[in-house]
């Protein structure tokens, strides 16, 4: 299995792209696959380095926040508390407390399983997503059925 780790958004969505890569930052989803016997993937996309997934911003009254947010600093961030206080909740019954601290907010979307998935369809999530050479803004239920199926 190759391991890459990309700096950049755009180097991210061009490995992204190959055949039999997978994106991992915290790796708790996919240590679960493999542990249920999932393939492990050719090619794992370290995205944990990748500034531009980081934090959280306003725009408009809209809060973004970022994919590498673990899921502990939803329940520990007082804006995320105070703007969407449904998904802090949620966090709190993801997992133990090192699946919390290690996994990731973009791991529950990107992988299109977890405890915030319900929480982040009933706020109509929307999902800012990047590929080779382009990016966009996707409905959450919209993403998850054109990367999951479901």
């Amino acid at each position: 299995m190759e391991l890459l780790r990309p700096s950049s958004l755009e180097d991210a969505a061009s490995a992204l792209a190959q055949s039999g890569a997978k994106a991992i930052a915290g790796g708790t989803a996919l240590q679960l696959t493999w542990e249920a016997g999932a393939q492990k993937p050719d090619m794992l996309v370290d995205v944990s380095r990748i500034a531009d997934l980081e934090g959280k911003t306003f725009r408009d009254e809209d809060l973004i926040v970022g994919a590498l947010t673990p899921i502990s600093g939803l329940i520990e961030d007082q804006t995320i508390g105070r703007h969407v206080p449904l998904l802090a909740l949620a966090a709190k019954d993801v997992g133990g407390p090192t699946v919390r601290r290690m996994g990731t907010l973009g791991g529950q979307i990107g992988w299109g399983t977890g405890c915030l998935l319900p929480a982040l369809l009933a706020l109509d999530a929307q999902v800012l997503w990047h590929g080779p050479d382009v990016a966009g803004q996707t409905a959450l239920v919209a993403y998850l059925a054109s990367h999951h199926g479901t």
